[in-house]
């Protein structure tokens, strides 16, 4: 809004033809009558009694919502609620017989990078920082600086919500939601007397219903990318519905309104024992307790307060942390669109949850287990072949995803140059209480050079690989020297003294697998046993004969593991060509995988089996 346009809008107020048809008539009566100072003070008057505090009072959240979801680093968005509490000191000291200079000051700063510069996180934040306080700054700030800022604010809602969802970049959808929903909402709401201001609450509903609907999969859970920015969208949303409860058509429709409800439990879902966020690397001012209780108190039922209890409720004010396990939902999700995946056991923190993004090239894995978060970041890897460095030349995509009281398992499949093709699967043992990965490469259609894959699991903060002198396992240990999980690399010879084939290190914080043959495949497994206890007892595992037809399976078309940890055993079988009738360990299978445990009578209880597609 130009300085003309801001002119003209101010010139309506005082002629009194903003008024809404419900603005009450004691401050109308004879307001085109009053001079300029008389009428501003009647009205900062009339709005000092407003405190939007009132949407929050009800669900037990004695923090300032405008904190919710915000990091604690030297970011710019990180350095809001610094400006928050600068903002709201100097509002405190501020005199009622006078404008407010450092007031004056902070919003003016504020209206000039609005005004001349694309709209950013941080500013966007600052920016409903403000509009929530707008009733309460009337008393400290002159009639024209306070008129700037709701005219600036007015204009900058309106030019954002002309943007589409069409492209979930974070810092785009972030903004959008921030000042084309949620800012037009408070808005609308601050200042309902005002009719230009109250008008903005339709396209504040329309905007906030689309971005739940665009963001998430069908069943609340968001696309991958948005990861990063969920404790603000999640603030976000969170603070519109609160506002939503006391207006006649809410915040948005009904149909964004169940992905909300749905989102509530996918943000418990996503949420580590200690109550940040899983993949983040830092902790947050008000996260999850005030904006999760909120969120539970307007849209959670009996089931999400189950799994709030048992995730985080030790981290909330207003859910009694004990729970019952029959009362539990599903742990365990997955969603192509959103391209994320949770393979869990459980919600609580004896539950074992790995965390997959495979929305880039670089999958982002986390792996928690009894309560620690053993390995959190990106699961990246480097391939060669016939002594070419290969590249992603297309996205990860899910060719299979199941899961049952026993196990969880996610297939995944991307193309590199050169005509390879990697497959890279997840399989959890529920029961069991282990973690199998699996990368097999498939070479191009004339194979004629050797291999060289190295993947690495990003180890998390405190968590050290301890590697075994003699044989080529280890444990995973946390920063005390506690024995956390055993780490086995089943395709390598066991003992050190075989140099053959590959090593299992780690470097740099990272737990890396390096492995090379020659062969038309190659086959790449990790068993990550995460039973602590499991740790000190002994420990062993080989590579296994494939047999078909009376022949024995080169290793390069079917592969076979046993394992052995105390008296428990098992097996690991997948066919790395076509699947054909073969015989691994007495089973015989024409299955492309399988995966099972052997009782200790020597039966064998088949946990997983996918036949050919």
């Amino acid at each position: 809004m130009n300085d003309l346009e801001f002119t003209n809008r101010l010139d309506e107020w005082h002629a009194g033809k903003l008024w809404h048809d419900e603005a009450p008539k004691t401050l109308r009566k004879g307001w085109a009558d009053l001079e300029t100072p008389k009428a501003w003070q009647r009205w900062a008057d009339y709005l000092a009694t407003r405190e939007l505090a009132e949407f929050f009072d009800d669900y037990g959240s004695k923090i300032d919502p405008t904190s919710w979801g915000l990091p604690v680093d030297d970011s710019p968005v990180g350095q809001v609620d610094i400006w928050r509490k600068e903002f709201d000191h100097a509002a405190k000291k501020g005199s009622k017989s006078e404008p407010s200079a450092q007031i004056e000051s902070l919003l003016a700063e504020l209206v000039h990078e609005l005004e001349n510069s694309p709209p950013s996180i941080a500013a966007a934040l600052k920016t409903l920082v403000v509009a929530y306080r707008l009733p309460q700054l009337a008393a400290c700030t002159s009639c024209s600086a306070w008129w700037r800022v709701v005219t600036t604010f007015q204009s900058l809602a309106e030019d954002v919500q002309k943007s589409t969802f069409e492209t979930l970049d974070p810092e785009t959808t972030t903004v959008s939601v921030l000042l084309g929903g949620e800012l037009p909402l408070v808005l609308s709401v601050s200042l309902p007397e005002l009719t230009p201001i109250r008008s903005l609450r339709t396209s504040a509903r329309k905007l906030l219903g689309e971005s739940l609907l665009a963001t998430t999969d069908g069943e609340g859970l968001v696309d991958a990318a948005l990861l990063p920015v969920l404790t603000l969208l999640f603030s976000s949303w969170t603070r519109s519905r609160s506002i939503g409860e006391e207006l006649k058509k809410g915040c948005w429709s009904s149909s964004a309104d169940t992905q909300y409800e749905w989102l509530v439990r996918q943000t418990i879902g996503l949420q580590r024992v200690d109550g940040t966020p899983m993949l983040s690397k830092t902790p947050f001012v008000a996260w999850p307790a005030g904006v999760l209780d909120t969120a539970l108190e307007l849209a959670g039922d009996d089931q999400d307060d189950t799994a709030a209890a048992a995730r985080v409720g030790k981290r909330l004010l207003t859910i009694d942390p004990d729970f019952d396990e029959d009362e539990l939902p599903e742990a365990s999700v997955e969603s192509e669109w959103s391209m994320l995946a949770m393979l869990a056991n459980g919600w609580d923190k004896k539950s074992s949850r790995v965390l997959v993004d495979y929305s880039r090239s670089d999958i982002q894995i986390e792996v928690e287990a009894e309560g620690r978060t053993l390995i959190s970041g990106s699961w990246g890897m480097e391939t060669t072949y016939a002594g070419k460095l290969l590249e992603p030349v297309d996205e990860w995509e899910q060719q299979c995803w199941y899961s049952d009281d026993e196990c969880d398992y996610l297939d995944l499949v991307i193309e590199l140059s050169g005509g390879v093709r990697v497959e890279r699967q997840i399989f959890l043992g529920k029961e069991d209480g282990f973690l199998l990965t699996h990368d097999i490469l498939h070479g191009p259609s004339s194979p004629s050079g050797e291999w060289r894959h190295t993947n690495w699991l990003p180890l998390a903060d405190g968590i050290k690989f301890m590697p075994e002198k003699k044989t080529r396992d280890g444990v995973l240990a946390d920063s005390k020297g506690g024995s956390r999980a055993t780490v086995l690399p089943l395709a390598l010879a066991e003992w050190r003294n075989d140099p053959r084939f590959g090593e299992l290190s780690s470097n740099s914080g990272k737990l890396e697998l390096a492995q090379t043959s020659r062969g038309a495949r190659l086959s790449c497994p990790l068993w990550i046993d995460l039973n602590s206890r499991r740790t000190a007892k002994p420990r062993t595992w080989r590579q296994l004969t494939v047999a078909a037809s009376l022949e024995v399976a080169p290793s390069d078309v079917a592969v076979g593991y046993r394992v052995q940890l105390g008296d428990l055993q098992w097996l690991a079988y997948r066919s790395l060509a076509a699947p054909a009738n073969r015989t691994v360990l007495g089973q015989n299978t024409a299955a492309e995988l399988m995966i099972g445990r052997f009782f200790r009578t020597g039966e064998f209880d088949e946990l997983l089996a996918v036949d050919p597609a």
